[in-house]
């Protein structure tokens, strides 16, 4: 608590400011420390509380320390440790991880519980957002829309997938550039066009299907990874990264250029 006595007028607004109070530019000091003390108690009961409603001290997103802004959630049925309190608790949520959530994964649903969230709910915590000033697009507006954010976490989840696949059939063409032949009539060439090629190419389209720019990227790494790095460039004792890098280069030439 701040005490009239040790601090000044000009002091005490410049608090306000740094506490983002508002309406206090013509109080006088004794109703500004009123003002200023009131906020700081309701801080530290809320502090207070929090330590019994909150299990362990970290949001169940980020699993991060709580901090302004939060948002706290009331579950239906949600039982807190009897040791502390009875009834129900709530959940509290740093604002910026639990919204990102939401919208990146497009499940409305409370993270912990698995509860869905109410149309009011979501407007609340747009509320939240906006009064914040976090820069993300309406959860609940989002919520309507549902099925374009599921198909677009399904996309995301796919291009993963093939660019798994991808880095496997780039690790067996390198394992073939790096390993010298010991049989010079087993032809490398005759492998890798016949089964590696092929298998690239046909994971490549499928990228390329669902998403050219990340296709792009995939392609440009892969270059990469065959060349080497300048100071120590892939080993090629059988005379066949050009024969690869033609293949690639064949690709961007197509879908690319």
């Amino acid at each position: 608590m701040i005490k009239e006595t040790t601090i000044s007028l000009a002091q005490l607004k410049k608090i306000c400011k740094f506490l983002n109070l508002k309406n206090y530019s013509k109080l006088t000091k004794i109703t500004l420390l009123a003002k200023i003390n009131t906020h700081l108690s309701i801080i530290k009961l809320q502090r207070f509380f929090r330590s019994f409603w909150i299990d362990d001290g970290l949001c169940p997103v980020s699993m991060e320390e709580i901090k302004y802004p939060c948002y706290a959630f009331k579950p239906k049925g949600f039982m807190i440790d009897k040791c502390k309190r009875n009834g129900t608790s709530f959940i509290y949520y740093n604002l910026e991880p639990l919204v990102n959530y939401l919208i990146s994964s497009g499940d409305f649903r409370d993270p912990k519980t698995r509860e869905p969230y109410s149309e009011i709910i979501l407007k609340s915590i747009d509320k939240c957002r906006v009064e914040n000033k976090l820069k993300f697009k309406s959860v609940y507006k989002a919520s309507v829309n549902k099925t374009k954010y599921r198909r677009k976490k399904e996309k995301e989840e796919d291009l993963i997938v093939l660019e798994r696949c991808i880095d496997e059939v780039v690790s067996s063409i390198r394992l073939i550039l790096e390993k010298e032949q010991v049989n010079r009539d087993n032809d490398p060439r005759i492998t890798l066009n016949s089964f590696h090629f092929p298998t690239f190419h046909r994971y490549f389209r499928n990228m390329l299907y669902k998403s050219k720019e990340y296709a792009n990227q995939v392609l440009k790494r892969t270059i990469n990874i065959i060349t080497g790095p300048e100071e120590r460039p892939t080993q090629d004792p059988n005379e066949i990264k050009d024969f690869i890098l033609q293949f690639i280069y064949t690709l961007d030439a197509t879908y690319f250029e």
